[in-house]
This record gives structure tokens, C-alpha cells and sequence, in this order.
């Protein structure tokens, strides 16, 4: 891209926003004027109880607004939350917060690294030479104060991914509705084959890079944390890693480095980072944790899995 900034948001700010489907409902998200899932008034203050960085399941994907982890932690528990949750891995988490986080100030910064994907979220921004920018500590894009721009360029870039759909409204003005119809199918379709080869080289691709993680991965994503540790303390924030496991770990009864996840928790023992374990107390419960998940499967959690970890993030805060 020619621009000169590139934003790190998903998404149009102050808008709503078509989101995900996992339960046979269409949920929205309505992002704030920086393109985070917050209410413009939670502005008005500089100062909170908690910032949150992670991905989809920390914004609360796929679940009505009452019902995401910020709006219960302030409903149930009375945090001040302010949720700068995206879509992607440990390099954007650290990015946003330089961005916008470091900003604010906070007691804590709690990033749910979600094992299913962030260390190969992480492998492929260190791939874009964007995002490899950010591991100099002193590059900054200064977003929070380009935010008319950066907004512009998302609007500008979504009106062109989606011009097929534009060239289908016109049509539905000169055509019958099944031609329609059958335009709309061949666009599904065909998105469903995309998404089904990708899903299929991903997973090819993460058994035969597994063990190359101990090593790349691994050591990568220390680097980042480093990072992100020495900037939240230098806000005088603490930083906490709350691990959020994936279903299938449960469903086919892995071990305990499932995901490297041993391997993290030594990095996090050797900086002194506090980490929980979400899978800990999902065990604790008196039912098979893959019924916190959307119909029990490889989705995300549903809404009693959401209570559970505001739950869980309340009774570690007061420990």
C-alpha cells in the first residue's frame, strides 16, 4: 500500500459491523471511533482497572454485547475495563497496545493468548515487514493521533474487497431474483471451498511445522513479550497472560505442552510474567468443558463459557 500509515484495526470505526455466525444468528460488532469494541464514552476517562489485548475471544466473538467479557467484568464485578482486542497475533497485540494502549494508564494488562492460533498469527506477521517494524522499540505510527486517516484508509480498502457484492445490487436492479440468487451462491460457494482449502493447509502445515516451533516460534514470540513487558511497566501497568485453550484440546484429551504450551510457560517463569491457566478452572467445573464451546466444537465459546471467564479473571484478580 502507497499510504503512509497502516492501520492496525479490523473493521470501520463508529460503525456497526457485520460479524460472525457460529449458533444459526448473525451477531454485530459496534466498534468505537478507534476501532475497538468499546462505548466513544469510556474516552472520557484515561485511567482503568483493566486493558485487554488478544484476538477473537477476547472481543467476544459471536456472542450478543451483554454478554462479552468487558461489559461482564463492569456489569458483575465493577472493573473499569477498556477491551483493544483484534484479530491477530502477539505482534499486533504489542502494536496496538504502543499505539493506543500505552495512552492510558492501568493496574493491569491482561492479553488472553489464545493457543490455537497466536504463535502462527505471530509466525505470519513476522513474515510482513509492516509488522517487523514494530520490534525496533523506537517505531511508532502515532495512530492515535492519525485517526481520520487510518479510518479512511480501512473504509477506503473494505469498499474495494467488497465491490463484487456492489456489482450484485446493481444487477438485482436489471435482473430477475434467481440470477441474483444464483450470483450470491457462487460467491458463498465459492468463499466456503477457499475457506475449507485454507483451513486444510493450515492444519497440514501446523503438524509438519510443530517441532520447528520449539525453536522459531518459541524464541519469537519471547522477543515480543519482552517487549510488551517493558512497555507495560514502564506505564506502571502489571502484565498478566491469561492462556485460553482451544477445544480440542479437551475433545481429544491432549497433554500438557498441547500447543507448546510448557514451552511458554517457561518463558513467562524466566521474565517474571504472571500467566494463568483458563483450562484450569474449565476442568474445575462439573461439566465437560467442551460444552463452554459453540455447539461443542472448534468455535468459540458460547455464553456460559464467556461467564466462566469473566469469572475466572475476577477471582484471579482478587487472589
Amino acid at each position: 500500500n502507497k499510504e503512509i500509515i497502516l492501520p492496525l484495526t479490523v473493521g470501520v470505526p463508529n460503525s456497526k459491523n457485520v460479524w460472525c455466525n457460529e449458533d444459526g444468528t448473525w451477531r454485530y460488532i459496534e466498534l468505537d471511533k478507534y476501532g475497538f469494541p468499546n462505548d466513544n464514552e469510556i474516552y472520557d476517562y484515561n485511567e482503568f482497572d483493566i486493558i485487554f489485548l488478544g484476538d477473537s475471544f477476547t472481543r467476544g466473538a459471536c456472542v450478543d454485547k451483554k454478554f462479552r467479557i468487558q461489559h461482564l467484568l463492569k456489569k458483575s464485578y465493577g472493573y473499569k475495563v477498556i477491551n483493544l482486542a483484534l484479530a491477530g497475533g502477539p505482534v499486533s497485540q504489542y502494536a496496538i497496545y504502543k499505539e493506543y494502549g500505552s495512552n492510558f494508564k492501568s493496574k493491569y494488562v491482561i492479553v488472553n493468548l489464545y493457543e490455537g492460533n497466536d504463535l502462527f498469527d505471530l509466525n505470519e506477521e513476522l513474515n510482513t515487514s509492516h509488522f517487523k517494524k514494530y520490534l525496533d522499540k523506537n517505531y511508532h505510527q502515532n495512530l492515535f493521533k492519525h485517526q481520520k486517516k487510518s479510518n479512511k484508509i480501512v473504509k477506503n480498502y473494505l469498499e474495494k474487497k467488497f465491490i463484487n457484492y456492489s456489482n450484485i445490487q446493481k444487477k438485482l436492479k436489471k435482473s430477475s431474483l434467481e440470477i441474483l440468487i444464483l450470483e450470491l451462491y457462487k460467491i458463498v460457494s465459492l468463499e466456503k471451498v477457499r475457506a475449507q482449502l485454507a483451513r486444510l493447509k493450515n492444519n497440514f502445515q501446523r503438524k509438519k511445522q510443530e517441532e520447528k516451533f520449539k525453536k522459531k516460534e518459541i524464541k519469537d514470540y519471547e522477543l515480543v513479550l519482552i517487549n510488551l513487558k517493558e512497555l507495560v511497566e514502564k506505564n506502571n501497568s502489571n502484565l498478566i497472560i491469561n492462556i485460553i485453550p482451544t477445544w480440542d484440546r479437551f475433545y481429544f484429551n491432549k497433554g500438557d505442552n498441547y500447543r507448546l504450551k510448557q514451552d511458554l510457560i517457561k518463558i513467562f517463569k524466566k521474565h517474571n510474567v504472571e500467566y494463568w491457566e483458563f483450562e484450569k478452572h474449565l476442568r474445575k467445573q462439573n461439566i465437560n468443558p467442551i460444552k463452554y464451546y459453540t455447539f461443542e466444537r472448534f468455535n468459540h465459546f458460547n455464553i456460559e463459557g464467556y461467564k466462566l471467564l469473566s469469572e475466572f479473571i475476577n477471582i484471579q484478580l482478587i487472589n
